[in-house]
């Protein structure tokens, strides 16, 4: 008789030695798609994973993870992908990678003389968002605001600006004219 075993895989080994590993990632990309197949031993030869074969990745078979942009990594599952890490069935690794939050500040500006007017408020935000200034227009006794900035919050430390003008005689109108 002559037995042969299916090698849908094309690798000369027959798949029943073989387990898939694939990787994806939530918010970012992965260097390697579609399935990567490692090739499971038992005291140097072949075996299926029931007659207790075992299969380590290589470096090659390691799929470099990337962040879409203001994101950042915080963990692979269901662990992180090693060429010591002992294999014996399919596993799909996923990078996972959550938002960059910021700091941003709001400054209350004095339009004509370009110094602060009130205290500034500070604005926790996740990248990307857009910050109107004058979502955050504040009373100031003796100003009265005329307008603000909008910014896309892309990195740490970012401001935006909220303009007024010295309003003494209360009526609305800043008093220049």
């Amino acid at each position: 008789n002559v037995y042969y075993s299916a090698d849908k895989n094309d690798d000369d080994i027959p798949d029943k030695y073989q387990i898939a590993v694939t990787y994806s990632a939530v918010n970012g990309t992965v260097s390697l798609t579609g399935p990567i197949y490692v090739t499971l031993f038992k005291e140097g030869n072949w075996a299926t994973a029931a007659e207790g074969g075992v299969g380590y990745l290589t470096e090659a078979q390691i799929a470099t993870a990337t962040a879409n942009t203001g994101y950042h990594f915080t963990e692979w599952t269901p662990e992180t992908p090693t060429v010591e890490l002992a294999l014996n069935e399919d596993t799909e690794f996923v990078a996972k990678y959550v938002i960059n939050e910021y700091t941003a500040t709001v400054k209350y500006i004095d339009e004509d003389t370009n110094e602060e007017v009130a205290l500034a408020k500070t604005l926790t935000v996740d990248h990307g968002t857009e910050v109107d200034g004058a979502d955050h227009v504040i009373e100031i006794n003796d100003y009265v605001y005329t307008s603000a900035d909008t910014a896309t919050i892309t990195e740490d430390g970012m401001s935006i600006n909220v303009y007024y003008s010295a309003d003494k005689n209360d009526d609305d109108i800043p008093d220049k004219y």
